[in-house]
């Protein structure tokens, strides 16, 4: 951990892990690392409203898996836009 703290202050940077990868391991490090922490999370979201689609199509069979998948997409991205207008972290945390 002191490694990386010593980085960082060296190098302060947004995306500072892309940054550290490509200046102390290789350019293609640093892509390989910017590259998967910017798909993993459209992944994961994925996931999550297949998840949700499923466990709704066992309580409302006759209602279509993909209109569940739009309707939690919708949501999420309605909750992240006001989570941007009100402020950062206060939607996932509960805070006011």
């Amino acid at each position: 951990m002191w490694a990386l703290a010593e980085m960082t202050a060296e190098h302060p940077a947004a995306g500072s892990f892309g940054l550290h990868a490509q200046i102390y391991l290789h350019p293609w490090a640093g892509f390989a690392e910017s590259a998967t922490r910017m798909a993993v999370p459209g992944g994961d979201c994925g996931s999550e409203v297949v998840a949700a689609a499923i466990y709704c199509k066992l309580w409302f069979a006759d209602i279509p898996s993909w209109m569940w998948v739009a309707a939690f997409s919708a949501a999420i991205v309605l909750c992240q836009t006001h989570q941007c207008q009100r402020g950062f972290g206060r939607f996932d945390t509960g805070s006011r």
